[in-house]
């Protein structure tokens, strides 16, 4: 991606429109992105692995990344995270680390 689209998460937001944050863990960084309020997280990772050729896996996160995408919502105010997947999945399907 281009550094002028990249540079466009830090501008602020026109009035009446919200960033929100749809979260996979290519996604998952250290910066912090300023006015984020809202993540969406599916609770979904890839994983690249080498079979002959390197591929792709698609799978559950982990309760570790679970908690580190909830953390992107209201570094610098109140936010809130959604999460696609009910408790019982996270309680017994997610490790507690990647």
């Amino acid at each position: 991606m281009p550094t002028e689209q990249q540079d466009k998460i830090f501008k602020m937001p026109h009035p009446g429109c919200r960033k929100f944050i749809i979260s996979t863990n290519i996604a998952e960084t250290s910066i912090t992105v300023p006015n984020i309020r809202y993540v969406i997280d599916s609770g979904q990772e890839k994983h690249r692995y080498f079979d002959d050729v390197w591929k792709w896996s698609k799978g559950w996160g982990s309760k570790a990344m679970a908690a580190q995408r909830a953390g992107r919502a209201g570094r610098t105010t109140h936010g809130y995270c959604y999460r696609l997947y009910s408790s019982a999945l996270y309680a017994n399907i997610m490790d507690e680390h990647p």
